[in-house]
């Protein structure tokens, strides 16, 4: 079934690259790399280093069982790099391997990543909402984002559902294992897991912690958005600065499920593509736009990803 799903991904981005090409070729993608300049290329890299930073600051404070930050910082390279470079979002997976192998329960590392990619979701509603209210130049923007929030609530509301009625849910489990005929190791094993994992949703239940992860992700969706604006601004993208918000959180919206190929090609350079044209700008530019972002961030996370194995050898030294 992944096996599926992943060349399901590749197939989907082949279709959109195949579309984008035929509005733009590469010339036009090196003209636009060569439009930014040495210092805005400076500032992306700062600020999309401090992301990882901020990233890695969230996963200490919602980690019951502690771990130093540069372990984590190491997890936030290798994982990012992972994440951006398997299709279909499969790299999502190695943040828990990469927490085991720091003897961190696997439960607890899938319970962590599950907060993250919530409170991920819940700022990027937060932040098309308040962007569709602050330009309001017509009603049918705030009808396209109800449309599009209301299932995605309904996405974040799960985990909470899950950590009010956790009893049942593992009576549940129980039941459904003893149905299919699992031994009981093996069930024993898989209900310890579920227990961990529900068991590290429950943290979020702290407002410290809360707050502490709120922070944090308030601090890397800045640290994103800086780097993204940087990039824009220097490939002449005319948008105000609640349009440029709002672009992003379109882009990272289409990000978050299972959609892409390898390294994300296609539907990331769609998702810029569309996002600009539905703000205004020229189907031609902004197609050149999401390769010429796209480009600069595989090089940042492949740069990163390096730091990272580098910093995990001396670390095992």
């Amino acid at each position: 079934m992944a096996y599926k799903k992943r060349i399901f991904a590749v197939l989907i981005s082949i279709i959109i690259l195949f579309l984008l090409f035929r509005i733009v070729d590469i010339g036009d993608i090196i003209d636009g790399l060569k439009k930014i300049s040495f210092t805005t290329i400076l500032l992306a890299a700062l600020f999309y280093t401090l992301s990882y930073v901020f990233r890695a600051t969230r996963f200490k404070s919602l980690n019951k069982k502690k771990i130093n930050f540069s372990s984590l910082f190491i997890v936030v390279c290798l994982h990012n790099f992972y994440n951006n470079l398997l299709p279909a979002r499969t790299g999502e997976f190695s943040y828990i391997y990469l927490m085991k192998k720091r003897n961190i329960p696997i439960g607890q590392g899938a319970g962590s990543l599950i907060i993250a990619r919530l409170l991920d979701l819940l700022f990027i509603l937060i932040i098309i909402l308040g962007m569709l209210f602050i330009i309001r130049e017509s009603s049918s923007y705030l009808i396209q984002g109800a449309i599009l929030i209301i299932p995605l609530v309904l996405v974040i509301s799960l985990p909470f559902l899950f950590i009010r009625f956790q009893k049942g849910l593992i009576r549940k489990l129980k039941s459904f294992l003893s149905w299919i005929g699992l031994n009981e190791q093996g069930a024993k094993n898989i209900i310890s897991k579920f227990e961990e994992m529900v068991d590290s949703l429950v943290i979020i239940k702290s407002k410290g912690v809360f707050l502490g992860a709120g922070i944090s992700t308030l601090l890397i969706f800045t640290s994103q958005y800086l780097f993204f604006y940087f990039l824009l601004i220097g490939l002449g993208i005319d948008l105000n600065f609640t349009k440029i918000i709002l672009a992003v959180a379109i882009v990272l919206i289409v990000c978050i499920f299972p959609i892409q190929g390898v390294a994300g090609f296609g539907t990331y350079e769609g998702a810029w593509a569309l996002s600009l044209m539905y703000l205004g700008i020229s189907r031609e530019l902004s197609v050149t736009a999401g390769f010429v972002i796209h480009l600069v961030q595989i090089v940042f996370f492949v740069a990163l990803g390096i730091v990272g194995f580098l910093l995990s050898h001396m670390q095992r030294n």
